[in-house]
């Protein structure tokens, strides 16, 4: 997420929207990206305090784009972890219960988590192996 505006090239940054509250979403275009839309939620706010609330809101307002966009596949970073207000852990195990809960009531068929770090990838997994999804 946060390396979107940079990779998405000038389009992407001629859709930014400017400060986005704490627990919300904005949807902007992929620009160069291969996807063609990139949801930009915001986990944390400026103060960074770890907020479970918070993050849970980020998630319901992001996966909210799903049905008028038409998504089936989106992929997922592990959110709140940036600036180290929650450990990767910690997001981990509030981000997959809340996807699994707001992604059965959209046309999201699959969701691609991704880590940037194996620390990351080692929670991810194991907020995946301890949630009721079916």
């Amino acid at each position: 997420m946060g390396q979107a505006p940079w990779r998405g090239g000038d389009r992407a940054r001629r859709c930014r929207t400017g400060p986005i509250r704490p627990g919300s979403a904005v949807v902007t275009t992929g620009g160069a990206l291969a996807a063609p839309y990139v949801i930009h939620a915001v986990a944390v706010g400026h103060d960074r305090v770890a907020d479970a609330a918070v993050l849970t809101a980020a998630v319901r307002s992001a996966i909210a784009f799903a049905e008028p966009l038409q998504l089936r596949r989106i992929a997922v970073a592990l959110l709140g972890v940036e600036h180290g207000a929650f450990t990767p852990a910690e997001a981990a195990a509030i981000l997959i219960p809340a996807l699994v809960a707001e992604a059965r009531s959209t046309p999201i068929e699959s969701i691609v988590l991704a880590a940037t770090h194996a620390v990351e990838a080692r929670a991810l997994n194991e907020a995946v192996s301890g949630a009721a999804i079916s």
